[in-house]
């Protein structure tokens, strides 16, 4: 199936943030993901591609994935997509378009799904589109968000782990909200046989690992880790 977008992956700040731009190629229509400290670097590629710039799509709403947001709406008009019960959660975007679960968002001829996976946020969201997903803290490459921030729950994480195993294709392109593996993405099949947080079966087993043992054991920066 030929690909209807480009996704353009920006490392940005000093946390070791992505930062997306996804490129409808038809159209040349442009969506934001969570952007972030360097916005002057998303608004270069913009310009030199010569892009439309319609959409900003927040996977969630902590300061390090949306501290640019002002300074995009500072420089031209987009309507800003967050899930209700995250944004209600935060408080911290104003004036913006409330996504329920399975919605779908339309950037020229791509079909934007929305998928809930909470668990690191409340209404953490990751978005799906043309074999890919920009999954932002819900996943890295080999790893998994904390879960030590108000909202945050450990076994919500699990299920949406299981949700995404069993909803997205073993072919999907995973694009991390951070930069904290060897690699930049994955497909989903090689999440689920080297991310570790993919390998339990049990609730209990995951929280205990996710909470305690993981950082206790894991080196950064993120490897794969094979049964």
């Amino acid at each position: 199936m030929t690909a209807t977008t480009r996704v353009h992956q920006i490392e940005v700040g000093p946390m070791e943030n992505f930062n997306y731009i996804i490129e409808d190629i038809a159209t040349g229509q442009a969506a934001l993901v969570d952007p972030a400290w360097e916005v002057d670097k998303l608004f270069a590629i913009i310009e030199e591609r010569k892009l439309q710039l319609t959409d900003v799509l927040l996977t969630h709403c902590h300061p390090d994935h949306i501290n640019g947001l002002n300074a995009v709406r500072q420089r031209t008009k987009v309507t800003v997509h967050v899930l209700t019960e995250e944004a209600e959660y935060w408080g911290n975007v104003r004036d913006y378009h409330a996504l329920q679960a399975n919605d779908e968002i339309q950037l020229g001829d791509t079909t934007i799904k929305v998928l809930h996976t909470p668990g690191h946020t409340v209404g953490h969201v990751v978005y799906w589109f043309d074999g890919k997903v920009i999954a932002g803290d819900m996943m890295f490459v080999y790893g998994v968000g904390h879960c030590r921030l108000a909202g945050a729950n450990p076994a919500q994480l699990f299920a949406s782990i299981q949700f995404l195993k069993t909803t997205l294709p073993g072919d999907t392109l995973v694009y991390p909200g951070h930069h904290y593996s060897t690699a930049t993405s994955v497909t989903m099949a090689e999440q689920i046989r080297g991310n570790p947080f993919f390998h339990f079966e049990q609730v209990e087993d995951f929280i205990r690992y996710r909470e305690v043992e993981h950082d206790q054991t894991r080196e950064s920066p993120y490897q794969p880790h094979y049964r």
